[in-house]
């Protein structure tokens, strides 16, 4: 789910996918404002940038408690069931 400003936007599918396509795609970053094309290079040069048709899933150590996911593409984390924690 894109993101601004810490709050989270809802996309339709066909803009959702333009943006998956522009992000995949380094030569249509010089369209970009600067701080979108320094966050898409800093990705890139510490984890990767996938296709549209791919999804990156990035975990973080936290502890010793695995974290859960889901690959729920239509609804955004505050209107999925909670995980049951610990």
């Amino acid at each position: 789910m894109p993101s601004w400003g810490g709050s989270k936007f809802a996309l339709s599918t066909y803009l959702a996918r333009r943006v998956r396509r522009m992000m995949s795609d380094e030569s249509a970053w010089r369209r970009l404002p600067d701080d979108v094309r320094e966050w898409l290079e800093v990705q890139k040069d510490h984890s990767a940038i996938v296709s549209e048709d791919e999804m990156l899933a990035e975990t973080f150590p936290l502890g010793k408690t695995p974290l859960p996911s889901s690959a729920i593409r239509s609804r955004g984390a505050s209107r999925t069931p909670p995980w049951p924690c610990c």
